[in-house]
């Protein structure tokens, strides 16, 4: 399974790319945005949500992937 991350996860660009990644079975992907509030929807078997600043992206960020 590929492990996708898109920073700016509530951004108009990564709206226009979560739906078309979905589509493709083999996919996940970890969204990483300040404010989660601001999703509209979640596909909670294949997405995770990380609420978190750009500052400390890597740390957060590398977590996730190895989880």
């Amino acid at each position: 399974m590929t492990k996708i991350a898109i920073l700016g996860a509530a951004g108009q660009i990564a709206q226009l790319v979560e739906p078309m990644l979905l589509k493709k079975d083999n996919i996940d992907m970890i969204l990483y945005l300040r404010h989660p509030n601001k999703l509209k929807q979640i596909n909670e078997a294949r997405e995770k949500v990380i609420k978190g600043d750009a500052s400390n992206f890597n740390e957060q960020i590398g977590r996730a992937v190895q989880q």
